[in-house]
């Protein structure tokens, strides 16, 4: 599936028939889980579904055509995820700190149930944490805020085998989780 978090549209008549398609798809979906990612990916599929585009007979990697919903024939081409990084490849796998890694282009926010007043707002906090926010102003940095040092972390190392059980994995994310708990509720003042 491709993923829209970001798209970069040129203008065609192909291009906007299918931004009309799309934006049909999404407001007459009668499943809530049909929003835009949804909508492109099932519009791209359609019959005949995606193919390989070939420019003097060679094959292009990473660029397709697909239906754009009418007769009309999209051009697809996908960004490398080395510069346009996902939620997951840059805050997780920390793909643009690998070595020899280029700088990221693009730091898409994955999509995230929980956002808003009632919720912790996480999509910004992530951004905080990388300096990638900068809306905030001096209000905001002042307060009390919990920090643990290195000196907490006692728990010894247990590395995982290369072909470790996602249960065992499991088991050791929650006894560090229970552990740093500890820790955090041991320094409060």
């Amino acid at each position: 599936d491709f993923n829209t978090g970001l798209v970069f549209l040129r203008a065609s008549a192909a291009v906007l028939d299918f931004t009309v398609q799309w934006r049909e798809k999404v407001a007459n979906a009668k499943e809530a889980r049909i929003r835009d990612q949804a909508a492109f990916n099932m519009i791209t599929k359609a019959p005949p579904g995606l193919r390989p585009f070939s420019e003097g007979g060679t094959e292009v990697e990473r660029v397709f055509l697909a239906s754009s919903g009418t007769a009309s024939t999209l051009k697809l081409g996908v960004l490398p995820l080395a510069r346009f990084l996902n939620g997951h490849t840059f805050f997780v796998q920390h793909a643009h700190q690998l070595p020899a890694a280029e700088p990221a282009l693009s730091v898409h926010m994955t999509y995230q149930f929980a956002e808003g007043a009632s919720f912790a707002y996480g999509k910004r906090q992530r951004l905080r944490e990388s300096a990638l926010w900068f809306v905030d102003d001096d209000a905001y940095f002042s307060g009390q805020y919990v920090t643990v040092g290195a000196a907490a972390a006692t728990l010894p190392l247990a590395p995982m085998g290369k072909r470790v059980d996602s249960r065992e994995a499991v088991a050791m994310h929650l006894r560090e989780h229970a552990h740093m708990l500890k820790v955090v509720r041991a320094t409060r003042p």
